[in-house]
């Protein structure tokens, strides 16, 4: 059993996806050092899949946690129930901030005939499940009755081939650090210390929430005695004290987007007119054109990065900062991510197809009606 330290993030541990080898000590010195720098964690094998737990549903909850480490050998490539959890970390996106990749030696991540090898393998493991579903559907028998859960996801999945190669891609494309002799011999310190950093600011996120829901509630109670004057002023002064507090000629902005889980995170996207007040509350609505105008024209503003994030900075008298990242836009497609912020207003157009947003890249800032669609 693990001793108790205090976690920086209690709530909200790091999940480990590897594949069971001989020799764990990679995983276990991982952990050992995660757990003296504070990180609380989860992997199969401390208590996180229990005797007669459902094996889909907790590679379902690796996928989905908030910080992952994968740890990449050629058995993690070639098996059906990492490359599910692969699969699930890939769905629920954002593996630039979430995954935290080490790549041992036998994966040969780096080779592309090695990883082609792996890919027939997986190929071949899909080719005898589909002939086992094909039976089943022949035969009228119900697939569930014969092959696992994790089964029937990599025969939907053509044998989990295509989230290989996006490990693949996502291991040239990202920097994962030096290789892991260097790992080993420095403690894992290359790898601990951004993490370290990520679990803090999520830790740190998930405690304003809880601020917001404590001041939601007094707010509620306030209303209840009634006096409007004083429930504003009350609920302006608990704001204050929320990190990220950010206000300018009266109004309270949001230090994030809305689905985002910290201040740089690019949070969800959404067509005008999608309901803000189902996400954050009653309490809170989408800015007007005219409160934009009032934020570019009485704060300072600037292009710049936050933990390697590009968007929009201003800044108010107080010194108190807002951080827009550059999400980029899309309807069908994405387009402009990491180089362009598009940022809706509840101010429709006189176009009714358009409405009026905030735009802006490294070189303008901009709040029109031109090429906002209401379908974007």
């Amino acid at each position: 059993m693990k001793n108790e330290p205090n976690y920086i993030n209690p709530k909200n541990p790091v999940y480990i996806s590897y594949a069971w080898i001989e020799d764990d000590n990679d995983v276990l010195e991982i952990c050992r050092v995660m757990l003296e720098n504070g990180i609380d964690y989860r992997r199969d094998k401390d208590g996180l899949c229990l005797y007669k737990k459902n094996i889909a549903e907790v590679e379902k909850k690796i996928g989905d946690g908030d910080a992952v480490v994968v740890i990449v050998s050629r058995k993690y490539m070639t098996s059906l129930h990492t490359m599910n959890e692969w699969h699930n970390i890939l769905f629920k996106g954002d593996i630039g901030r979430r995954v935290f990749v080490v790549v041992l030696e036998d994966a040969e991540i780096s080779n592309y005939d090695k990883v082609q090898e792996c890919r027939g393998i997986l190929e071949a493991e899909f080719k005898k499940l589909d002939a086992r579903y094909q039976t089943c559907v022949k035969n009228h028998q119900i697939p569930s009755r014969h092959l696992s859960e994790v089964e029937l996801s990599a025969q939907s999945n053509l044998g989990f081939v295509d989230d290989l190669d996006y490990l693949y891609a996502f291991c040239r494309n990202y920097n994962r650090g030096s290789s892991i002799a260097v790992h080993r011999a420095n403690g894992f310190k290359e790898i601990i210390e951004p993490l370290r950093k990520y679990v803090t600011e999520l830790a740190e996120a998930a405690n304003a929430k809880e601020t917001i829901k404590e001041l939601k509630a007094q707010i509620a109670n306030l209303k209840q005695e009634g006096g409007a004057a004083n429930n504003a002023k009350v609920k302006k002064n608990l704001a204050k004290n929320i990190e990220g507090y950010f206000e300018i000629n009266g109004i309270i902005w949001s230090d994030r987007n809305v689905g985002a889980k910290t201040m740089v995170d690019y949070g969800d996207y959404y067509t005008w007119g999608k309901a803000l007040k189902m996400e954050f509350g009653d309490e809170w609505r989408l800015p007007t054109k005219e409160e934009f105008r009032v934020l570019i024209k009485n704060c300072k503003h600037k292009w710049t990065t936050r933990n390697s994030v590009y968007g929009l900075e201003f800044r108010n008298k107080d010194g108190q900062s807002l951080f827009l990242p550059a999400a980029g836009a899309g309807g069908l497609t994405m387009f402009d991510v990491c180089e362009r912020g598009v940022y809706w207003t509840s101010s429709p157009a006189l176009l009714p197809i358009a409405a009026y947003h905030l735009d802006f890249d490294s070189g303008s800032v901009d709040l029109t009606t031109g090429g906002g669609l209401r379908c974007y």
